[in-house]
């Protein structure tokens, strides 16, 4: 619509007329939702007549203009009852109504998280409650228990004294005086010192202990003080105990001084992982030959006095390292695989605690990238274990596995190259062993990457497989079944170990061995019993592994042999197929 200039200065939405061409309601009411500013019905509609009115008040010499306001405005009542005038209000009602209950899930979402974050105020308010009852109970046990061996040992003190003053004998004919009035002065000093030692030895140790026990196993001792609230009736064997429970004076002998495990609970809130079955010493033995057993349970025990005594409660830390070294001492001569890994076992403690020596709290940050994961934590062990067991050699970060161009040089495939965190490869013939994969860092792993880890270690497995099987396709298909090649996934905190071995014509087998998980925390330091058994059954592989290469290479084939290796081997494409359940049942029995 033209409309005069000096017109456009009195109108009040200016830009709606000049950039209309055929005006009407509905599209007035469309400027105005895209403004943002739009109100009520009655209120837009008002408007849109007021400035039908003031172009027709401006236009009076203008007849072909003031024509057609006149017929809008005589249009006016009928555009106020269209369809499309009734649904435009219709959907700005409905829009209006979704805006308000977005609001109000707004506030309720406001007020559960206010009342979550009171919920979590009020339990650690509990907590810190309960850990106070607790130490006040146990200082108050513990100071009964001192009052009870004080007076013990002041009623023995007395008794003795009293029957060797009876035993005196006569002297010259007479006897000697019980009493003298010399002796009450020296007596009731030595009397009142002797009490007020006794005292103040008692306050002091019972201030060590209630210090020394403010930790969670407080929870026992409040339960066990409850069942015996008179502990001046306690027997002397009793007394006993408690004493070598509570008053821990002797901090060198071990077997005299059993202590709760503080560690129990931390540990297994560090562990958000999904459940792994423990490996028994039954299923333990099964991987296990005679000599690594023996050499493994020959440290084990040095293992928990070490780690098992919570020897993080010193605060000094060459207390703590010389504990190690001296549980773990070993002559240089020695290099039986108990000696070497006992080795082991000292230089992965001694590097994991060295990590909390100046940290405050003794909590390792898990905010951290893959390669910072693989350098800063799992290299120490690793590294740890082939200075113990040198006959492997590590190729680190991102290594081609040369198996793959190997394989498919064989079966004139071609799969696509793999990188691999870390190669192990056995010394004796330069052969890949082991891959090692970590899915991402510490603190987040995502389904996608674990997968497709998963799938690159099975590849990389079967790759490793057929180039060892490929050197000796004449050997025994019974020992060709027992050559495996692992792999190693770490996805967050914890490692898992699995074989992938021959099981049938173009079949294989992969089977998961041990995990264990790595610890973050000083006081979860526990885990390395899991690390050890973890490694244990690691080497005990690898030594099976290279007497079945010297069976296999010193192998005569004979004319009875009717199978032939070279059917049996095959290299899967990049997606693997997993075996039917069929299939599985036939493998297993």
């Amino acid at each position: 619509m033209q409309l005069f200039p000096e017109c456009f200065d009195y109108l009040r939405y200016r830009a709606f007329w000049e950039q209309s061409e055929k005006p009407s309601l509905k599209s007035f009411l469309d400027f105005r939702l895209q403004e943002g500013d739009l109100e009520r019905e009655e209120t837009e509609h008002s408007r849109y007549k007021g400035e039908l009115n003031t172009i027709l008040n401006y236009h009076a010499k203008a007849p072909e203009i003031r024509e057609e306001v006149q017929q809008m405005l005589r249009n006016f009542q009928d555009e106020k009852k269209s369809k499309e005038v009734n649904c435009f209000w219709d959907l700005q009602v409905k829009q209006q109504n979704i805006d308000m209950n977005l609001k109000l899930v707004e506030k309720r979402r406001e007020l559960l998280e206010k009342e979550q974050d009171e919920l979590k105020d009020r339990i650690c308010l509990e907590q810190t409650r309960h850990v106070l009852d607790a130490s006040i109970e146990t200082r108050d046990q513990c100071l009964s228990v001192q009052k009870t061996f004080t007076r013990k040992r002041l009623l023995d003190e007395s008794s003795e004294r009293t029957y060797k003053e009876s035993q005196r004998q006569t002297r010259h004919g007479r006897k000697i005086p019980n009493y003298r009035e010399s002796d009450e002065s020296e007596y009731d000093s030595k009397k009142i010192r002797r009490e007020s030692n006794t005292r103040y030895s008692q306050v002091t140790e019972s201030k060590q202990s209630a210090t020394l026990y403010l930790t969670s196993p407080m929870t026992e001792v409040t339960e066990s003080s409850s069942s015996n609230s008179n502990l001046g009736s306690l027997d002397r064997s009793k007394n006993k105990s408690a004493r070598s429970q509570y008053v821990r004076d002797d901090f060198s002998s071990r077997e005299s001084t059993p202590c709760p495990s503080p560690t129990r609970s931390v540990t297994n809130t560090l562990i958000r992982t999904p459940n792994k079955p423990i490996i028994t010493k039954a299923t333990y033995n099964e991987f296990s030959s005679a000599h690594i057993i023996c050499a493994f349970n020959s440290t084990i025990h040095l293992v928990k006095a070490t780690i098992g005594e919570q020897m993080y409660e010193k605060s000094s830390y060459s207390e703590i390292e010389s504990r190690i070294i001296s549980e773990t001492k070993i002559d240089d001569n020695q290099t039986s695989d108990g000696d070497r890994f006992l080795f082991f076992v000292r230089y992965a403690l001694l590097d994991f605690v060295s990590k909390f020596k100046f940290m405050m709290p003794k909590v390792l940050d898990r905010d951290m990238l893959e390669r910072s994961y693989i350098i800063e934590v799992l290299s120490p062990i690793l590294l740890a274990f082939r200075k113990a067991f040198p006959d492997v050699k590590y190729m680190w970060v991102e290594k081609d596995v040369r198996s793959i161009k190997e394989a498919n040089t064989m079966f004139k495939s071609n799969l696509g190259e793999r990188k691999t965190d870390l190669l192990i490869l056995r010394l004796s013939d330069a052969r890949e062993l082991l891959n090692v994969e970590v899915s991402g860092p510490p603190y987040k792993s995502t389904k996608k990457h674990t997968v497709g880890d998963v799938k690159k270690l099975l590849i990389m497995a079967v790759c490793s497989l057929n180039r060892l099987l490929g050197n000796n396709l004449n050997c025994n298909i019974e020992d060709a079944k027992n050559v495996k090649t692992y792999s190693i996934q770490v996805i967050g905190d914890r490692l898992t170990l699995f074989s992938v071995s021959l099981a049938d014509k173009m079949k294989y087998l992969a089977v998961e061995l041990v995990s264990c998980i790595v610890p973050f925390a000083f006081d979860a330091i526990t885990c390395y019993m899991r690390i050890f058994n973890f490694f244990a059954v690691i080497r005990n592989e690898f030594v099976e592994q290279e007497k079945l290469q010297k069976k296999i290479r010193s192998f005569i084939p004979g004319n009875n042999c009717s199978e032939n290796l070279r059917e049996w081997l095959h290299l899967p494409d990049n997606d693997i197929s997993l075996v039917t359940e069929e299939d599985m049942d036939e493998i297993f029995l």
